[in-house]
């Protein structure tokens, strides 16, 4: 990653040298680029790449895939890929009366999971695992988040797609741009006036899967430890495999 963010400026005009960073870095996280299960629904090509390979990621999802199945399982509905326009339509006239939706934002009286999940729900092999368990897990989560990674590395081998966005502008005085980032939607919106900026918005990811009524909510009130520092780690672990990067904190009130 340190590399990456180093070289960004050249690798943006250099393909032939992005291409070959691609390549280095895939061979050191993945060993191989003929993987069955990054292209199908062979879970036992999944579970073969992480008994057998000696990279750092099979390393740690080996030991990840244990304590991560089965936690935090969620029914709510995945966002649709790239359906921004219909979501934006809906949220402007939200966000212009009501000074609180962009902290509980809903489309439809529907609250989304955001992010890899939603993006990979088609994929073969993610679609095997769902289509057996019914719900997620944060074992697919994370699945999802690695799938997407190869698929950028490769995917800089053959030039980068931008990512799906919009952005409007209404009127003279508001305008809102929309993009699916990492995380999921980002939304900004704003509302200038004579004096500059009147109002300003911002729906991001995190207010979808922390929702009061989000997949954050629904996996931690199924979870169940025998103590206190087991629990935290169950915490911790579905957090990271929900959004990395958003920050908490678990108070724990003994009965």
């Amino acid at each position: 990653m340190r590399e990456l963010l180093a070289e960004r400026t050249r690798f943006a005009t250099d393909r032939e040298d992005a291409a070959s960073w691609a390549g280095r870095t895939f061979a050191g996280l993945f060993g191989s680029s003929h993987l069955a299960w990054l292209e199908e629904a062979d879970q036992a090509s999944l579970a073969q790449w992480l008994d057998a390979t000696p990279t750092p990621l099979a390393a740690l999802l080996a030991r990840l895939r244990p304590r991560l199945t089965g936690l935090g399982p969620s029914g709510l509905p995945l966002f649709p890929a790239g359906d921004l326009h219909p979501l934006v339509q809906a949220a402007l006239p939200r966000l212009r009366a009501d000074p609180d939706f962009h902290w509980r934002p809903d489309h439809q009286g529907l609250v989304f999971e955001m992010g890899p999940l939603a993006r990979q729900v088609a994929h073969p092999l993610i679609a095997s695992m769902l289509a057996r368990q019914g719900v997620p897990d944060s074992w697919i989560r994370v699945l999802a988040r690695v799938l997407e990674l190869a698929g950028a590395l490769q995917s800089l081998e053959t030039g980068v797609e931008p990512l799906p966005g919009i952005a409007w502008q209404h009127g003279d005085n508001e305008s809102v741009v929309a993009l699916d980032m990492v995380r999921g939607v980002l939304m900004h919106w704003q509302e200038t006036g004579p004096d500059g900026i009147r109002d300003y918005r911002i729906v991001a990811p995190t207010e979808w899967n922390f929702h009061p009524q989000g997949p954050a909510r629904e996996g931690l009130l199924q979870l169940r430890a025998t103590d206190e520092a087991r629990l935290r780690e169950m915490v911790t672990l579905q957090v990271m495999a929900l959004d990395p990067c958003v920050q908490y904190e678990l108070e724990i009130l003994h009965a």
